[in-house]
This record gives C-alpha cells, sequence and structure tokens, in this order.
C-alpha cells in the first residue's frame, strides 16, 4: 500500500505512524524517517487547493 493511499483512506482519521510502517512496509524494517520522507514528498507534489498533512506527537493507542 502507498502512503497517499493509506491517509486517504483513512478520511481525516489520525493514522500514528507505526500504522503507516506496518501498512506500507509490513514485511520490512524500516525507519521512522521513512515515514517523514515519503509525507514530505506527497506535500511537495499536492495542488495548493489540497489540505495539509499535519504531524502531532501523540501517545502510542494500546
Amino acid at each position: 500500500m502507498d502512503v497517499l493511499v493509506l491517509l486517504v483512506q483513512a478520511n481525516n482519521a489520525v493514522v500514528s505512524k507505526n500504522d503507516i510502517m506496518r501498512a506500507v512496509w509490513p514485511d520490512t524494517v524500516v525507519e521512522d524517517s521513512n515515514v517523514y520522507v515519503q509525507v514530505s514528498a506527497i506535500e511537495t507534489d499536492r495542488p495548493a487547493t489540497v489540505g495539509r498533512i499535519m504531524f502531532f506527537d501523540l501517545p502510542e493507542r494500546d
């Protein structure tokens, strides 16, 4: 699954970094920075009329 697809399917819901990593790279060990690089690329390519992707440090859900 692609990061953009995952975020669109979330429909404005909070998606944790770990949720992204599990969905996009299920069988691969990746560093946290991979998520930030992918989201940064989405932000760079998005039209100006599209909303922004927000990062927040939230406690992990159980």
